[in-house]
C-alpha cells in the first residue's frame, strides 16, 4: 500500500492504493499460492514442465493484479496484451510473438541460445476474443505458447467459454473466487485510514455487498463517495448513491449468482441486473439444474419451484392478471436458490437444447417467409395462398435437380434458401 496519501494525487484509487506485494493482495490465498508455485521455477531461472497457466474467475478479484504485482516483486519483465490489443493475429505475433522468443525485444536480432527466465507473456481477457478474426487470433496465441521460451499467462472471466477451449487445454487452470464482503471491507478500511476518512461500517458494508466481491468497483465507489463528502465522512446515504449505478450481467453470471445466492434478495437482484428475457433465464436454469444440484432432493425442490413459476406465468397470461408475474420472477430466482440445502456442485453451464432448437426453427421460418415473399411477387398472389396452394406443387417440380436450378435462377435464391427448398422438397415426397 502507498503510505503517503499525497502521492499520485488525482489518480483513481485502484492505482493509488494498489498493492506492492503479492502478500498485500486480499483474498484467494490458495489461488495466489498455486500461481506462485507455478511461477517459482521461472523465478529461479529454470524452465517448468507446465509453460502456460490460466487464471479465471469473476472480474475485480485480482487476477491481472496478481500477475503485475508478482512481476514487479520478482523483477520479471512483463509483456502484456489485453482485449484492446488482441484485435488481430498480426498484432499478437508482432508484439507477444517476437517477445516470446527474443531476449532483447528492442533489437531485431536472432534468438540467442542462452535461456533467460526474467520475462512473462500475459494475454488478458482471452474469453472476450470473438468475431470473424477470433480463430486466427487464438491460433496465433497457440503458436506463441508452443514456441515461447518464457512463461505464458492467460486470464479469463469464463474459462469454459467454447471459443477458448483450445487455449484452455494448454493450461494449468487456477480458479479465483469472488471476494467475501469481509475481505472487501478490510481493504476499504485501510484506504479510509490512509485517506483520513471517517467511514461508518454500514456504509462500507453497502459498498462491498452491492459490488458482489468486485474489489476494483468497490474501491472506485468508495472514491466516488469520498468525492461527494464535505466533511470526509462516508455515510450509508453516500454509499447508497455511490454504488447505485446499474450493472448488466451476462447469462453465465446471472446463473452463478442465482445458484449460489444465500438470500432471496441477492437472487432477485441477479435477475434484475440482466437484459435477458426472464423466460430465457428460466430455460437456462431448467436445463442446467441436473448439472448443478447433485442431491436428488435438492433437484426435485428446485424443479418444483420452476413448475410453480410456470403456473403463475400461464395464469397471469390467460387471465390478464399481470400482478402474478411478480411471483413467477420470484420463483425462478429466489425460489430456486432457496429450495436447496446443499451447496451447488462446480460445473460448466450448457446451452439449453430447447433454445437451440427454437433458434434453428426461427431461422427456418425466416427463410421460408423470404421464399414465400419472392414467389408472391413473381406469381402475384398472397403469401398465404402461395404457402397453401402453390408451394406443394413447386416442391414436386423442384424434385428434379434441373428444375430446382431453374427455379433458383428465376428467383435468384441464395444458398440457404436453396437448401431449405431442397429439404422441403424431400419432406413433401415422404
Amino acid at each position: 500500500m502507498i503510505s503517503n496519501p499525497q502521492l499520485r494525487h488525482g489518480l483513481p484509487w485502484t492505482i493509488k492504493h494498489r498493492p506492492r506485494t503479492v502478500e498485500e493482495i486480499v483474498g484467494n490465498n490458495e489461488s495466489k499460492q498455486a500461481f506462485l508455485m507455478w511461477l517459482k521455477p521461472w523465478i529461479e531461472g529454470r524452465q517448468s514442465k507446465q509453460k502456460t497457466v490460466m487464471l479465471y474467475g469473476p472480474p475485480g478479484v485480482g487476477k491481472t493484479l496478481l500477475v503485475e504485482v508478482a512481476c514487479e516483486q520478482y523483477n520479471i519483465d512483463l509483456i502484456e496484451m489485453n482485449a484492446g490489443d488482441l484485435a488481430n493475429a498480426e498484432s499478437v505475433k508482432k508484439i507477444a510473438g517476437f517477445a516470446s522468443i527474443n531476449e532483447n525485444i528492442l533489437n531485431f536480432t536472432q534468438p540467442s541460445k542462452e535461456f533467460r527466465s526474467k520475462r512473462l507473456i500475459l494475454f488478458d481477457e482471452v474469453d472476450s476474443i470473438e468475431g470473424a478474426k477470433a480463430p486466427d487470433i487464438i491460433n496465433a496465441i497457440l503458436e506463441i505458447i508452443d514456441a515461447s521460451r518464457y512463461p505464458v499467462v492467460l486470464i479469463a472471466n469464463d474459462a469454459w467459454n467454447p471459443n477458448i477451449a483450445a487455449l484452455r487445454s494448454k493450461c494449468q487452470l487456477i480458479e479465483f473466487k469472488r471476494l467475501g464482503v469481509r475481505d472487501v471491507i478490510f481493504y476499504l478500511k485501510k484506504i479510509c485510514s490512509i485517506e483520513k476518512l471517517t467511514c461508518q461500517d454500514q456504509a462500507l458494508h453497502i459498498i462491498a455487498e452491492r459490488n458482489n466481491g468486485d474489489m476494483r468497483s468497490s474501491i472506485l465507489d468508495l472514491q466516488l463517495a469520498a468525492s461527494m463528502s464535505i466533511d470526509k465522512n462516508i455515510t450509508p446515504a453516500l454509499a447508497n448513491v455511490a454504488s447505485s449505478r446499474d450493472r448488466v450481467y451476462d447469462v453465465f453470471t446471472v446463473l452463478r449468482k442465482i445458484f449460489y445466492a444465500r438470500t432471496a434478495s441477492s437472487a432477485r437482484d441477479a435477475l434484475n441486473e440482466t437484459i435477458q428475457d426472464p423466460e430465457i433465464i428460466s430455460a437456462w436454469i431448467s436445463f442446467n439444474l441436473p448439472y448443478i444440484y447433485t442431491d436428488i432432493r435438492d433437484l426435485a425442490a428446485a424443479y418444483d419451484a420452476l413448475s410453480l413459476a410456470d403456473i403463475f406465468k400461464n395464469v397471469s397470461e390467460q387471465k390478464r392478471y399481470w400482478k402474478l408475474l411478480s411471483y413467477y420472477l420470484e420463483l425462478i430466482s429466489a425460489g430456486v436458490a432457496l429450495s436447496v440445502k446443499n451447496r451447488p456442485a462446480k460445473s460448466t453451464y450448457n446451452y439449453p437444447k430447447s433454445l437451440r432448437l427454437a433458434s434453428q426453427l426461427k431461422e427456418k421460418r425466416a427463410i421460408k417467409q423470404k421464399l414465400l415473399e419472392l414467389l408472391s411477387k413473381k406469381l402475384h398472389a398472397s403469401t398465404s395462398k402461395i404457402n397453401n396452394e402453390y408451394l406443394p406443387y413447386i416442391a414436386i417440380i423442384a424434385s428434379n435437380p434441373k428444375n430446382l436450378k431453374l427455379i433458383s435462377s428465376w428467383l435468384r435464391l441464395d444458398e440457404k434458401t436453396i437448401s431449405f427448398l431442397e429439404e422441403y422438397t424431400k419432406s413433401a415426397q415422404k
